[in-house]
């Protein structure tokens, strides 16, 4: 029976499950410093830490921190290799105890993102600290409307026929 269970352990694997206990908040003011520090060293250079907004991306430009990446969280399986080449990352998202930024923390953990930060409060807190505020679309965020303008753009090149409007 032990070696049926240890069997079974070893195929299955003992992998890691992230709930909330993993997850660490920070206020406005850490969140800031977390950004601003850099962790580079003289072996291995810095990487550019990152605001993520886990917000629809409407939500999103209408207001958000600048210089945030737009993921929202139901593109984290697909999107989150933009974060490989950022240090620590501050998830954010409405209010405070947002189960989206909750979410997209512990999808980012579980993706290996090693650096992740959530940032209590969200966006409520950010505008009751005064924070800055940028608008307009993420131009890097890769939605469904963009793969298909892609898709027809190229489709037309091939042609050699402009891409209709």
């Amino acid at each position: 029976m032990h070696r049926m269970l240890l069997l079974t352990l070893v195929l299955t694997g003992c992998g890691k499950t992230w709930s909330d206990k993993d997850l660490v908040f920070v206020n406005v003011d850490e969140a800031n410093a977390l950004i601003a520090r850099e962790d580079g060293t003289w072996l291995k250079a810095a990487k550019p830490n990152a605001w993520l907004d886990a917000r629809n991306p409407d939500t999103y430009r209408l207001g958000h921190i600048p210089g945030a990446l737009n993921l929202p969280l139901r593109n984290v399986d697909t999107q989150w290799t933009r974060l490989e080449d950022h240090g620590s990352v501050v998830v954010y998202a409405g209010t405070f105890n947002d189960p989206i930024a909750d979410a997209m923390s512990k999808a980012l953990l579980e993706k290996g993102i090693t650096h992740v930060y959530t940032l209590s409060g969200g966006w409520k807190a950010w505008m009751e600290a005064g924070g800055e505020v940028e608008r307009g679309p993420d131009p890097d965020l890769i939605t469904d409307e963009t793969i298909e303008a892609r898709r027809v753009r190229k489709r037309a090149e091939r042609s050699g026929q402009p891409p209709r409007r």
